[in-house]
């Protein structure tokens, strides 16, 4: 792809979509990405594991490649340096020259001119995709991240990548609690997995920034391995069409939240918040939202009632800012979508059927995110498991 500045917000779309890996498709690369935010140590922390012991991530099928994503972050125990790396893989960012021979390395633009985090980016970019060509380097990455919020294990993707909900359905036999979210659908995603054909967020928590959490750690290590062994199984089954007549499927259901929108905290005519997450919602990601239910508890002792109308309707991500010299994106409307066609419709007849996720989140303040704003539906997925019919 030479020009992705050319191509309308469908067709970017249309491009990423047909790059997912396929069902027939056998993974050759797959990627294990920590970092990618530098507080976030949990996933420092196994990936540097698995640098250090490759042995346990050998698959005779495919390779796996352990990334440690934005190192500068990581020495100084940041989420960024810069600016949020996980928000600049658009294709527009990283279909610029550059020479990533060395961090730090030249570019075709003034080192002045861009962040550490997007010189970072189009460095992977070149290592792991590009995101630009219908086949990068990766076929399929696992980005490591933790939470604040008590998210438990859930897996973040393209709500078109039938791979990667393929292989968070087998993940869910190890572990049934896992939910899924996936990203906006018609926006083009600007995250690390999408340099690859598929790929996705592992989000688990809560786990404070800076710190690691043991049990969780290892639960996310055990998936991880899970994940693996699942696409070394479904690799040798594809490879070899006799077994593949004879393979043995389960059918599993996901609950699925797609994100619609966020509800900011409640201000000043300052801009000062005046309010804290209600002790009824803190720590309940995925519950229901009713509408008139307490959402926040106000320093002057009163208490804030969540509303339909509170909710501010999803562009992509409120932290986006453009690139030095690129035209700053018109603002995403405030007021929810009414189409009744839209998934993310807010009326009366829907209002029971939104879900609370990522409440509280520690690095969501810099945005004035309280918390998201979800539907959920449920998806049956078939899966290989092993044995023979």
């Amino acid at each position: 792809m030479s020009n992705p500045s050319s191509l309308s917000q469908e067709e970017r779309l249309a491009f990423l979509s047909k790059r997912h890996i396929g069902d027939k498709d056998i993974v050759k690369n797959v990627a294990i990405c920590g970092g990618t935010h530098g507080n976030e140590l949990n996933g420092v922390h196994l990936t540097e594991y698995f640098q250090r012991s490759r042995g346990k991530l050998f698959r005779k099928s495919f390779d796996v490649h352990p990334v440690l994503v934005n190192k500068e972050a990581i020495a100084a125990c940041r989420r960024y340096i810069d600016q949020d790396i996980n928000r600049v893989f658009t294709l527009d960012n990283l279909t610029v020259s550059v020479d990533a021979d060395e961090e730090g390395g030249g570019s075709a633009e003034d080192d002045d001119d861009i962040t550490y985090e997007l010189r970072r980016a189009r460095q992977l970019d070149k290592e792991l995709g590009p995101k630009a060509s219908p086949t990068p380097r990766m076929d399929f990455v696992l980005d490591l991240h933790n939470t604040t919020a008590n998210m438990h294990t859930t897996l973040i993707f393209a709500p078109g990548d039938a791979f990667a909900f393929e292989v968070a359905a087998a993940m869910s036999l190890l572990e049934p609690t896992i939910k899924t979210v996936t990203w906006p659908k018609d926006e083009e995603p600007c995250f690390l997995p999408t340099v690859a054909r598929s790929g996705m967020t592992v989000e688990v928590g809560p786990v404070p920034h800076g710190t690691l959490k043991a049990d969780l750690l290892l639960d996310t290590k055990r998936l991880l391995l899970h994940a693996l062994d699942y696409i070394e199984l479904r690799n040798n089954l594809l490879s070899e069409k006799e077994a593949l007549k004879r393979a043995r499927q389960q059918s599993c259901t996901l609950e699925v939240y797609e994100r619609i929108g966020t509800v900011p905290f409640p201000r000043d005519s300052l801009g000062e918040i005046r309010g804290a997450i209600h002790p009824d919602l803190d720590e309940k990601d995925f519950c229901a939202l009713k509408n008139g239910m307490n959402a926040f508890e106000m320093f002057d002792d009163t208490t804030r009632h969540f509303h339909i109308g509170d909710i501010q309707a999803t562009g992509q991500d409120e932290s986006i800012k453009p690139s030095p010299g690129e035209k700053e994106a018109a603002e995403p409307s405030s007021m929810p979508p009414t189409d009744p066609d839209d998934a993310g419709m807010m009326t009366a007849d829907t209002r029971n059927d939104l879900y609370a996720l990522f409440v509280n989140e520690a690095a969501y303040y810099e945005k004035d995110v309280a918390f998201w704003v979800a539907t959920m539906r449920q998806k049956s997925i078939s899966v290989y498991v092993t044995g023979e019919e």
